[in-house]
């Protein structure tokens, strides 16, 4: 995720109060988050998102949305599945 997250945009780093690397900090520790609620567990923050917790961040927002096409677009989107954009580093390793 580190290589296609960019924070640059983010209202908080625009803003001088939090570094990019913080706003990716939080991004990630939600994936953890949604899935320590299921394997309770699983209280381990580290920084390293597995793929039943991916899995189960968007079981949970998938839960809020109406119909699969409106949920493959939003995901399509957000992750740039069809390739059509080109973004750059996500960060700024410190």
């Amino acid at each position: 995720m580190v290589g296609v997250y960019n924070a640059k945009s983010h209202p908080d780093v625009r803003q001088g109060r939090k570094t990019e690397q913080e706003v990716l900090n939080e991004f990630l520790d939600t994936f953890q988050l949604h899935y320590s609620l299921l394997d309770k567990g699983s209280g381990a923050r580290d920084s390293t998102i597995e793929l039943k917790e991916f899995i189960e961040y968007y079981r949970n927002v998938g839960a809020s949305i109406d119909n699969d096409e409106h949920f493959e677009l939003m995901l399509s989107n957000a992750w740039n599945l069809g390739g059509s954009k080109s973004y750059g580093k996500g960060y700024v390793a410190h």
